[in-house]
């Protein structure tokens, strides 16, 4: 297992920018401090060591209320090649896995029940924290043996994949960094699901919601998230009556949440 020490460097073309996306890139390098990443920054800070990810990518962080990686990847993917990104946020460390194609049966793989329009059913992946097995709690599959890389990063990583993707990635925090302070949590709900393409699970809300705001989910902030998604969603029994501006992408309960109009 390659395990790669990260030096800060001074980063020129950061200072260059504009002060709002400077401040912004500065709080998202403390949230990585913190272990706090979205999917697509892990592979930017991936790519940067030499690991190019492409297909069907899950990518899943230490739950912050338990112990464990939790993920549910639809079960087809098994059928092609699939790779798997975990995020040690206490110890930053991404953990990188290829499981190629059919070396897994579905048979094998614990699957929950979906709802009706999903795209198939799920696996409930659930590998508990510093099992250096790295197998799955509810079907007993180790992923040990398709572990191709662990790389620690840190704040000057997040830098240099920001230089790579700052022309076509740019979360409206960024660009109004100003007005941040006058947001609600629905507005900066709304953004992160915008950046999301219009739709997220929980734990990606969670994520960017912790780089938006500069501070951790604890599990009383996670529950004051989930209470403003389903208070403006008709699809939740704690609708408001008011603003219906969120949907349940496949059926309520499952923790997929979308903008209803984008």
């Amino acid at each position: 297992m390659e395990v790669v020490l990260l030096i800060p460097k001074n980063n020129a073309s950061a200072r260059s920018l504009p002060a709002a996306a400077r401040n912004f890139e500065r709080k998202k390098n403390l949230a990585a401090d913190r272990g706090v990443l979205s999917k697509k920054e892990a592979l930017e800070i991936l790519r940067g060591k030499g690991l190019n990810m492409t297909g069907n990518i899950t990518f899943a962080s230490v739950n912050s209320l338990k112990a464990y990686y939790w993920a549910n990847p639809i079960i087809s993917f098994l059928d092609y090649d699939w790779n798997i990104i975990l995020n040690d946020s206490h110890k930053k460390t991404l953990s990188a896995f290829f499981i190629p194609a059919k070396s897994i049966k579905k048979t094998e793989m614990h699957t929950r029940a979906i709802s009706r329009g999903h795209a198939g059913p799920e696996m409930d992946i659930q590998i508990a924290y510093n099992d250096e097995s790295f197998t799955d709690i509810r079907s007993k599959v180790s992923f040990a043996k398709y572990l191709v890389k662990s790389v620690r990063y840190g704040e000057s990583v997040l830098k240099k994949a920001d230089d790579k993707i700052s022309t076509s990635r740019s979360l409206p925090a960024a660009r109004n960094f100003e007005r941040e302070k006058n947001l609600t949590m629905k507005d900066i709900i709304i953004e992160i699901l915008q950046k999301h393409g219009g739709k997220a699970c929980y734990e990606e809300i969670y994520n960017d919601y912790a780089i938006y705001t500069g501070k951790p989910v604890t599990s009383g902030m996670a529950g004051a998230i989930r209470n403003v998604i389903q208070c403006h969603s008709s699809d939740s029994k704690s609708f408001n009556g008011k603003e219906d501006l969120f949907h349940s992408c496949y059926g309520f309960g499952r923790g997929w949440w979308a903008l209803r109009e984008l």
